[in-house]
C-alpha cells in the first residue's frame, strides 16, 4: 500500500512524505517535494491544482515573508522582529537598485554591494553580520527545504557572516553607586544640552535622564538584559525577588531585590514608564553618555 501524507500538517508548507506497506511493514521516504498545508487534499493525497499555488514565489522577499510567518509562533518575539528588520532594510536596498532580488540574484556580487551600502549608512560590522546570518538561513531554507531553488550562491568563501568583538566595557560598583547618588540638576543639564528652549523642556529631559539613569541601576544591579529590565514592573517582585521571563529566551528568572534596587522603588520611582530608543537617544546614546555623566558629577 503506497500513501502520501504532510511531514508537519501544522505549519504553513510542509515536506511531502510516501509511506510503502509491503508484507507487513512500512518504509517513509521523504518525496523531496512540498506544498503549503492550505493546498493539500489529504482524501485524495496529493496538492490541489489552483492558480495560486500553480508557481512558486520567484522573488526573495516574497519568501522571506513566508519565512517569518512560518516561525512566528515557533521562536521568540526579538528573533521574529529581527527577522522583519532584516526584510525591511532588503526591501529598502531593492528600492536603491530598483528592481526586487529573485534567489538567483543571492550571490556574492550581492553581498558586496549590499555591504557597501549597510556600511554607507554608518552601522557596524556585527549589524550587517547579523544580515547576513539571516539572509542565509532563509536562502538555505527555500533550498534545502521547500525546494524552490538548486543554487548555491551564499556557498562563496567571502559570503561571511562577519563580526568582530566588541570592547567590554563596565562600571564597578564604586561607579554605579556615584551613578546612584549623582544629582541631575538643571544646572547640570543646560549645561550639556544649550539649545533646550524653556523650563517645560528642561524639566522633561531631567525626567528623562532620570528614567534612563535609573533603568540602567536596575539592570546592573540585577544582571538583567536590556530587554528584560526595561521592561520590569512591580508584579515582577515576589518575596524579596524578581521573577520573570526573559524576553529572549523565555526562560524564568528569579534573582534577589539588591539594595540599591529597593531604594529606587521606594523613591516614588515610576516604572510604568518604559525606556525606548528615542529616550536612549535624547540622553545621548552611542558614547556621549559616559561623558554626560562626568560632565554632571563636576
Amino acid at each position: 500500500m503506497i500513501k502520501f501524507y504532510l511531514a508537519t500538517p501544522q505549519r504553513e508548507r510542509s515536506a511531502i512524505i510516501l509511506s510503502v506497506t509491503f508484507k507487513g511493514k512500512q518504509y517513509r521516504r521523504t518525496t523531496k517535494e512540498s506544498t503549503l498545508v492550505k493546498f493539500w487534499n489529504p482524501q485524495r493525497q496529493r496538492v490541489r491544482v489552483c492558480r495560486e499555488n500553480s508557481l512558486p514565489p520567484d522573488y526573495y522577499s516574497d519568501y522571506f515573508e513566508s519565512y517569518i510567518a512560518r516561525y512566528a509562533n515557533a521562536r521568540s518575539i526579538i528573533t521574529i522582529r529581527h527577522y522583519r528588520t532584516v526584510l525591511n532594510k532588503l526591501k529598502q536596498y531593492e528600492k536603491i537598485i530598483r528592481r526586487r532580488l529573485l534567489f538567483e540574484d543571492i550571490n556574492i556580487n550581492f553581498y558586496n554591494h549590499l555591504r557597501t551600502w549597510i556600511y554607507g549608512q554608518g552601522y557596524s560590522d556585527n549589524y550587517f553580520g547579523s544580515i547576513i546570518k539571516v539572509i542565509k538561513q532563509v536562502y538555505r531554507e527555500a533550498r534545502d527545504v521547500d525546494h524552490l531553488h538548486n543554487l548555491n550562491g551564499t556557498a562563496h568563501k567571502n559570503f561571511i557572516t562577519v563580526a568582530k568583538d566588541s570592547d567590554p566595557i563596565f562600571l564597578s560598583v564604586d561607579e554605579l553607586m556615584k551613578l546612584y547618588q549623582l544629582k541631575i540638576s538643571k544646572s547640570a543639564v543646560l549645561k550639556e544640552w544649550p539649545e533646550l528652549c524653556g523650563e517645560k523642556a528642561v524639566r522633561q529631559r531631567m525626567a528623562t535622564c532620570e528614567l534612563v539613569r535609573n533603568r540602567f541601576l536596575i539592570g546592573a544591579f540585577s544582571g538583567m538584559r536590556v530587554s528584560d529590565f526595561s521592561r520590569f514592573s512591580e508584579s515582577n517582585i515576589v518575596d524579596g525577588m524578581i521573577t520573570m521571563r526573559t524576553r529572549k529566551t523565555d526562560t524564568p528568572i528569579a534573582i534577589p531585590l539588591h539594595p540599591v534596587i529597593k531604594k529606587i522603588l521606594e523613591s516614588d520611582f515610576d516604572l510604568s514608564k518604559t525606556i525606548s530608543d528615542r529616550l536612549y537617544q535624547a540622553t545621548g546614546e552611542n558614547g556621549r553618555n559616559r561623558r554626560k555623566s562626568d560632565n554632571m558629577r563636576t
